[in-house]
């Protein structure tokens, strides 16, 4: 059986933000949550704000306004960070200007060929896999993992 994810962060405080897609909790001085807890994945993205810049630990599934919810969180420019290639880390990155990602083989490829509709399809927006409804503004027939721009990838 899976955890509760409410269950594991019911000790954090919450904080409210404006896309009911994500829960949000704060771990600890400048260090949050982002949950999406109506997907199977249960994914979580981790923010870090520093004293000048913000740190974003992947983006998810790519199904709400991550960049708007987090604005409501830091007003510090954000570079996110992907640990690795799964559409369930890279989801949100179309939303931000500037991503460092593990320099290998399949990111570089993942970077300039972004990812089929389909292949969203099948891995993210499955039925069997989201609870519903989908956030406002969110048109799941088109959605695609869009390749990065070279203004986009740094330190490749």
């Amino acid at each position: 059986m899976e955890p509760d994810a409410s269950s594991e962060c019911s000790n954090l405080r919450k904080i409210s933000v404006s896309d009911d897609w994500f829960e949000v909790y704060e771990i600890a001085s400048n260090l949050f949550a982002f949950c999406e807890t109506r997907h199977y994945e249960n994914t979580t993205v981790s923010l870090i704000i520093g004293p000048e810049k913000a740190a974003l630990i992947d983006t998810g599934c790519g199904i709400g306004n991550l960049r708007k919810a987090v604005a409501e969180v830091t007003d510090k420019p954000v570079i996110v960070i992907n640990t690795h290639t799964h559409l369930d880390h890279l989801g949100s990155n179309r939303q931000f200007d500037e991503i460092a990602m593990y320099d290998h083989p399949l990111s570089r490829r993942v970077a300039v060929e972004g990812a089929s509709h389909q292949n969203m399809q099948r891995e993210i927006l499955a039925e069997n896999l989201v609870t519903k409804p989908w956030p406002r503004d969110f048109d799941p027939r088109s959605f695609a993992y869009r390749r990065l721009t070279s203004t986009m990838a740094k330190g490749w």
